[in-house]
This record gives structure tokens, C-alpha cells and sequence, in this order.
């Protein structure tokens, strides 16, 4: 079997997997979709909350932000929706000398989000017919990134989480970027493995300038 024909075969077996998964989610009798509902529902609205409250005590060590990102879907799902394709919300809660000085909350300005919202997309260049960044929020040399796994450029985030921008690490990003990259604690680089969702067989690694 050719490359190409081997690819083709693989494309149409995930197809088939993830159409089969949906459709066993959409026989659960009388349930709602398990990726929507409890700790997996997802926000509706973008918030700024200044001095918000502290239940126990931030230890006074701890300065700086708190990230985290994730799939929360704009528009309202079915019962077959997959997690891994809702829309990208990341999270922040600035911390101070034991204090908290805010939490926001901001989708990540795909096309497809911002067209639900009603509102430019985030500027920048893209990679493929795909933007949507959910996967994880990391520093890479002193700068914030919303990256995903295996698919779009990543987001580079201001630290206020105001503005936001399709970033390929200034350029020097030709493909597609991992979720999960790691940081040397002895020389200061991120590492990263990637691979491309389209291409099965391949796998390329990249390092990134020092963190300061």
C-alpha cells in the first residue's frame, strides 16, 4: 500500500472511530452529553472579577499568574460532542504577596469563536483551515502562549489576557506545535515533540531561546 493510500485509510478509520463514539454517546437513554454537564460545563460569559475572595490563605511565597486553558464550547452542543473540539477559554488569577488582584477568563479569538460572539478574530497568521487553540497555556521565554496539540499556531496572550495574537514564535514555527511542551530546569530551554494531526508517520522536535 502507497504512503499516500496508507494515509488516506487512516484519515477514514479515525473518521469512523470518532463518528461511532459519537453516535454511543447519543444512545445513553435519557442523559445528557457527559462533556457539558457538572465540572465539564462550560462557561457562558468572559468575567473580570478585581479582589475576588480568598477562601483560606495564599501562601505569601506565590507571585505571579495562574494559568490554565481548556475546550468550553460558545455555542450550545449536541449530545455527540467530542471535549477536545470546543472552543479555547483561558483562565487567570493574578497573585500578590498572598493576595489575589483578579481573575479573568477569555476565549481564545478563533474564527469560529469570534463569529459566534459577534467580533473580530484574533489577528495574526494561521496554518490550515483549523485555528481553534484549547489545549494548554504555557511561558516560553518569558512570554505566554495558548498552544494545542498537533494542529494550529499557537496564541501569544498578553499577560493581562487582554490582547492576543496568532504567533509562530515570531516566525520561526513551520508546522504544527505540541500541548505539552517542557521546560529544562538546568538550561532554561522548552522542549517540545510535535507532530502534525494529518500526518501519521512523522514527528519533528524543537527547542525555544532561555526563559530569562
Amino acid at each position: 500500500m502507497s504512503n499516500r493510500a496508507l494515509l488516506a485509510f487512516r484519515a477514514v478509520a479515525e473518521l469512523g472511530v470518532a463518528l461511532l463514539a459519537a453516535c454511543n454517546r447519543l444512545r445513553l437513554p435519557g442523559m445528557p452529553n457527559p462533556f457539558v454537564v457538572g465540572v465539564h460545563e462550560p462557561m457562558r460569559e468572559e468575567l473580570s472579577l478585581k479582589s475576588p475572595v480568598v477562601s483560606g490563605t495564599i501562601p505569601p511565597g506565590l507571585d505571579g499568574l495562574y494559568l490554565k486553558m481548556g475546550a468550553n464550547p460558545v455555542r450550545q452542543t449536541t449530545r455527540g460532542h467530542d471535549w477536545f473540539l470546543g472552543d479555547g477559554m483561558v483562565h487567570g488569577l493574578a497573585i500578590e504577596a498572598g493576595r489575589a488582584l483578579w481573575y479573568r477568563n477569555r476565549w481564545i479569538g478563533s474564527r469560529k469563536a469570534a463569529a459566534a460572539l459577534g467580533r473580530p478574530a484574533a489577528p495574526g497568521p494561521r496554518r490550515g483551515g483549523n485555528d481553534t487553540v484549547n489545549t494548554n497555556v504555557v511561558g516560553i521565554g518569558g512570554r505566554v502562549f495558548a498552544v494545542v496539540e498537533a494542529g494550529s499556531f499557537p496564541v501569544e496572550l498578553s499577560r493581562s489576557l487582554e490582547e492576543q495574537r496568532y504567533n509562530p514564535f515570531d516566525g520561526t514555527l513551520a508546522g504544527s506545535f505540541t500541548g505539552h511542551p517542557h521546560l529544562d530546569p538546568l538550561t532554561g530551554e522548552t522542549h517540545a515533540i510535535a507532530y502534525d494531526g494529518r500526518v501519521w508517520d512523522s514527528v519533528c522536535q524543537t527547542a525555544s531561546e532561555r526563559d530569562p
